[in-house]
C-alpha cells in the first residue's frame, strides 16, 4: 500500500459488534518480539506493521472521569486482537461501547469485548463508537506514554497526548500531507 493511500477505517457500533467480531476473528499468528510504534506529527506510519497512529486522554471535568482514544492501523498480514492497554498514572481502564448510537455507554472488559483489527485495516475509536474510561491513580503523575498488547503476544508502546477537559478528539485523515 502506497504511503499516501487511505487505509479502511474500522468501527465498532454496539449494533454490528457481534458480526463483525466474528467475521474479523481469524487465526493470529504471534509474533516473536515486542513492537515499538511511535507518534510523528506528519503521520508517517509503517503500513507493513502494527501501527498506533494516535493515542490520546482527554481529561474528564470536575467528577468525571477521564477518556481515551487510539487509532491503530494493522499492516501485518494476520488479524489482532487488542486484549489489554495500560497507561501508568491510571487504573482500571474500561472499555466503553456506545448502545445503539445513543448517550449511554455499556462498561466491557477489554478481555471479552474481542476487539479485533483486520489485517490492513484501522481500528478508530471516537466517542460515539468505542472509548476507553480511565480512573487516574491520586497523586500519580501521568504518563506520555500508553502501552496497548494483543493476543499473540506483541505490544505497541506510543506516546500519549494529554488533552484539556472539553476538548475534541484528534480530527484523523488519511492524504498527503497528513
Amino acid at each position: 500500500m502506497a504511503p499516501h493511500a487511505r487505509p479502511r477505517q474500522t468501527r465498532i457500533s454496539a449494533s454490528s459488534h457481534w458480526l463483525w467480531m466474528v467475521g474479523c476473528l481469524a487465526g493470529v499468528p504471534g509474533f516473536a518480539s515486542p513492537l515499538l510504534a511511535s507518534q510523528k506529527a506528519d503521520h508517517e506510519i509503517a503500513f507493513k506493521t502494527l501501527t498506533i497512529e494516535h493515542a490520546e486522554v482527554i481529561r474528564g471535568m470536575k467528577g468525571m472521569p477521564d477518556v481515551a482514544y487510539l487509532t491503530i492501523f494493522n499492516g501485518s498480514i494476520s488479524d489482532k486482537r487488542l486484549t489489554r492497554v495500560s497507561i501508568p498514572g491510571y487504573k482500571n481502564v474500561i472499555l466503553m461501547q456506545r448502545m445503539d448510537g445513543g448517550s449511554t455507554a455499556r462498561p466491557t472488559p477489554l478481555a471479552q469485548a474481542f476487539v479485533a483489527i483486520p489485517k490492513h485495516a484501522e481500528l478508530f475509536m471516537g466517542p460515539d463508537t468505542l472509548f476507553f474510561e480511565l480512573e487516574a491513580v491520586p497523586g500519580f503523575p501521568l504518563s506520555a506514554s500508553i502501552q496497548a498488547e494483543f493476543e499473540d503476544g506483541s505490544r505497541l508502546v506510543a506516546s500519549l497526548t494529554i488533552r484539556e477537559p472539553g476538548s475534541k478528539r484528534t480530527d484523523h485523515h488519511h492524504g498527503y500531507g497528513d
